[in-house]
C-alpha cells in the first residue's frame, strides 16, 4: 500500500473521531439557547472537511503509481 494512502486514512480516522466528539458535545449541551448556532458551527466544518477529503481521495487516485 502506498504511504500517501496510509497517511490519508489515518488523517481521515483522526478527523472522524474529533468531529464525532465535537458534534456529540453539542448535542449533549442542548440546554443553552444557542444550540442551533452551536450545531451549525459544528456541522459546517465537518461538511467542509468531508469535501476536502473527497477531493484529496480523487487526487490520490489520479497520481501515477510510485
Amino acid at each position: 500500500m502506498r504511504s500517501n494512502l496510509v497517511v490519508f486514512w489515518l488523517a481521515a480516522a483522526v478527523c472522524l473521531v474529533a468531529h464525532t466528539a465535537i458534534v456529540r458535545s453539542v448535542i449533549r449541551s442542548r440546554n443553552s439557547g444557542r444550540w442551533v448556532v452551536d450545531a451549525t458551527w459544528a456541522i459546517v466544518p465537518a461538511i467542509g472537511l468531508l469535501a476536502i477529503f473527497i477531493w484529496t481521495w480523487h487526487v490520490l487516485h489520479a497520481l501515477p503509481p510510485a
